[in-house]
């Protein structure tokens, strides 16, 4: 697997660093659910809710629904 942002930042810098690590870091997430108050009984209920796929669409960040922030994200499925 591979990330095209890693392997452009690969050809900019011409040299191998640890870029998906480096840009992987969750603090923009941790801070929108900061903001939105999102607590773990929260998150737990979001686990079990099902999702339609229209909902997913979203990508204002003003407007996007916490299941669809959490799913682009990687830690719903």
């Amino acid at each position: 697997m591979h990330n095209p942002f890693d392997l452009l930042l690969l050809f900019q810098d011409r040299k191998f660093r640890p870029y998906w690590f480096e840009s992987g870091s969750p603090f923009f997430l941790i801070r929108m659910l900061k903001a939105r108050e999102v607590t773990l009984s929260t998150l737990k209920d979001l686990a079990q809710q099902e999702v339609v796929a229209a909902s997913l669409a979203a990508f204002d960040l003003d407007y996007i629904s916490t299941a669809a922030l959490m799913f682009d994200a990687g830690y719903l499925t």
